[in-house]
């Protein structure tokens, strides 16, 4: 017989795909890959809210992935499925199949990116939710889960760390491969590159600081690639006039996932001095793809860099300043350390240990719960 998985796979559909969109799509081509190296008699169905059924085409295709609309008016009263992943903040109402969530952040606990209390605490209030529906979590790092359990209450043992992956994609490429990519963008001089969307976690206001401070680097620009609201854009536009370098800061917008592994290998640095972040899969990109990291010495970012990134405190322009140098003139030594380090966190470690959780998602799922049986509670 056949054992069934599910994946919410909404969040793919968006073709401006957020980090969660790019986990959620990464995860899937390897626990789909997975399952046809193993030959395993497995298949995997992308449930998606019908509203996004225009954009189907975007979804990974496999011999062992089979897609279905997924509408609240449309639940099989007794699916199939032995267990479902859903990576946003909502969960099925399915007696008898097993229920994992992934915990990425945890922001509007915090009170990050919302300025809208009302907002907060109808996003908290979710979370509670989800949380309470759940048999099974994943936490994206080591610090996300220790931000969870002081926050929540819920049993430990059904908690499961796991780190995001890398493609292959994500790799040094020479400058015949890359002159493409920057002639049609106008990278003419050596560049270092963000990415991301404006939140202001990302701290982009010290960074363009920073790197207008910058002494030794003069003579690069900064490329802020990411989708960029009108609103945040005109925003952005106004702070890198204001400190003068509007001759030497690119805002290509957001840019196709061909694009990006070119743009972070032919990068003199990446720079991402986060105030907060769940993990930082860009982290690992860049060290993959050959090119040195600046990041910031807390929440979850060493963690990601492994010891293999300049650290600087997020909230010192000085130091992050500083560190833009020395992430220029990281030794080749480092950098190789940082690619041989970045080989050993794949998509196919990440998609197994998924795999393992859902498996014992199985195992502890109420056959008789009942939508709002279960209850969670901030501790």
């Amino acid at each position: 017989m056949m054992q069934s998985y599910a994946v919410d796979a909404s969040c793919i559909l968006n073709p401006n795909a957020t980090g969660i969109g790019c986990y959620t799509r990464n995860l899937v081509v390897a626990l789909e890959q997975l399952y046809r190296t193993e030959q395993q008699q497995r298949e995997l169905v992308l449930v998606y809210r019908a509203g996004h059924w225009r954009n189907r085409g975007l979804l990974p295709k496999g011999a062992h992935l089979c897609p279905q609309i997924w509408h609240k008016n449309l639940y099989p009263r007794w699916p199939r499925y032995a267990s479902v992943l859903c990576p946003e903040l909502r969960m099925p109402h399915w007696p008898g199949v097993g229920r994992v969530g992934v915990i990425h952040d945890l922001h509007a606990v915090l009170g990050l990116n919302c300025s809208d209390q009302r907002l907060r605490q109808r996003s908290i209030a979710q979370m509670r939710d989800y949380v309470a529906e759940a048999d099974q979590l994943i936490f994206v790092s080591r610090h996300v889960s220790e931000e969870f359990f002081a926050h929540f209450d819920f049993p430990r043992e059904r908690g499961h760390v796991i780190h995001h992956g890398v493609g292959p994609e994500f790799r040094p490429h020479s400058e015949d491969e890359t002159a493409a990519l920057r002639a049609r963008h106008g990278l003419q001089r050596p560049y270092f590159l963000w990415t991301g969307m404006p939140r202001p976690s990302k701290n982009l206001e010290r960074l363009l600081q920073a790197f207008a401070a910058a002494d030794g680097v003069k003579d690069h620009d900064l490329v802020i690639c990411g989708d960029h609201c009108e609103g945040r854009r005109i925003e952005l536009e106004s702070s890198i006039a204001r400190l003068g370098l509007s001759a030497r800061v690119h805002l290509p917008g957001y840019l196709p996932h061909a694009e990006m592994p070119p743009l972070f290998a032919a990068a003199r640095a990446y720079l991402f001095p986060s105030l907060h972040e769940g993990f930082g899969i860009p982290i690992l990109e860049a060290m993959a793809s050959g090119t040195p990291v600046l990041t910031s010495s807390s929440s979850a970012c060493p963690e990601a860099a492994g010891g293999h990134a300049v650290l600087v405190d997020p909230g010192s322009v000085d130091d992050i300043a500083g560190g833009i140098e020395t992430a220029a003139a990281m030794s080749a030594e480092r950098i190789a350390a940082a690619r041989a380090y970045a080989a050993t966190k794949t998509w196919t470690e990440t998609a197994r240990k998924t795999l393992g959780v859902l498996e014992q998602a199985v195992a502890v799922a109420a056959p008789a719960r009942r939508p709002g049986a279960a209850s969670a509670s901030l501790v």
